[in-house]
């Protein structure tokens, strides 16, 4: 596999992760254009298809891959959180709670830049 490929696979990732993050913020600011579904479900959002699609099938033997996905599943744990408070009425639950997305999606991407050092990209 060569290394052009892997970074842009890496990168997509990245992007993936990126566009959850606002995705879960434009919720929070009220958007009815985020499905909740999408923020909920781990394998509905588009990091969930690529570990899928591409991480667990091109870069299985990496335990960053597992550990990955594992993250990813929390961060949707925690979305769900947010998405409860916010239909009871608790914006500012809410609202805090993004503070957890935050840190979950730093663990995101540094599993992500581990693989990257693997690579050496």
């Amino acid at each position: 596999m060569d290394n052009l490929t892997v970074r842009q696979d890496l990168v997509n990732a990245k992007s993936k992760h990126y566009l959850f993050k606002s995705k879960m913020r434009a919720y929070l600011d009220g958007s009815k254009d985020v499905p909740e579904e999408v923020l909920a479900d781990y394998n509905a959002c588009v990091l969930g298809k690529w570990i899928n699609d591409v991480g667990k099938v091109k870069y299985h033997e990496f335990t960053e891959v597992a550990d990955l996905d594992l993250t990813h599943q929390k961060i949707h744990k925690k979305a769900q959180e947010i998405i409860k408070l916010k239909k009871e009425g608790n914006t500012a639950e809410a609202e805090a709670k993004m503070e957890d997305i935050n840190e979950i999606g730093g663990e995101i991407i540094h599993h992500i830049e581990v693989l990257e050092k693997k690579f050496s990209i």
